[in-house]
């Protein structure tokens, strides 16, 4: 007898078959190291990231990038591709068609023409944000060699997934005054959009008018 966990993979992978015409194979490598993976990496969900890539009115355009990174995230306790696959399922859930991993940026929306980097922050000290917040933004500038398709939309997010995170729990007013503070150490230039995830929400902050 199927469980309800079997019977829920089943009915993503033929989901996603139907709408995006999937090697069968690939979905079944993607859905069964989802559904290993759980909410076990900072409390994200894959297996509804990938119902929301399943269900939603836009598509993802390279099953292969994204095999590639829950693979990596099962096997080699690589976490990159875990808020790229959540923030890609969300997105897709709203129509948009992305793509992650693609040599420009951990995530494109091409519906949207943004290139966005992620980042998910761990540890506990005060300085998780700078450093995970500037790796993201220098990578948006092409420190790592992806050059963004859509450099005039760039989005730098940080997502801090520690309770005992030093900004875990500070508001939105409190993030932007921090971030404000950080100007004297980080280079915002070249990035329209910050946005950081704690405890408290998701805070969304335009560069330009919100911080400088």
């Amino acid at each position: 007898i199927a469980s309800l966990q079997d019977i829920r993979a089943f009915d993503i992978a033929k989901r996603i078959r139907v709408k995006d015409n999937v090697d069968f194979a690939k979905i079944t490598s993607v859905i069964n190291n989802g559904f290993i993976l759980g909410t076990s990496i900072g409390g994200i969900d894959i297996p509804l990231a990938l119902e929301n890539i399943a269900n939603g009115s836009g598509k993802l355009r390279n099953y292969n990038k994204l095999e590639e990174g829950l693979a990596k995230a099962v096997n080699n306790n690589d976490n990159g591709m875990i808020l790229t696959a959540d923030d890609a399922g969300k997105r897709i859930k709203n129509g948009s068609e992305i793509e992650v991993e693609n040599g420009h940026a951990d995530m494109e929306d091409f519906t949207l023409n943004e290139s966005v980097q992620h980042k998910l922050g761990n540890g506990t000290s005060r300085s998780v944000l700078q450093s995970n917040l500037e790796s993201a933004m220098n990578q948006l500038r092409g420190s790592g060699g992806e050059i963004p398709n859509f450099p005039l939309n760039t989005t730098a997010y940080v997502k801090l997934s520690n309770a005992g995170q030093y900004h875990y729990n500070f508001t939105k007013a409190e993030i932007l005054a921090e971030l404000k503070l950080l100007k004297a150490n980080l280079n915002y230039n070249n990035i329209k959009t910050i946005i950081i995830e704690n405890g408290t929400g998701k805070h969304t902050f335009d560069v330009v008018t919100d911080i400088n």
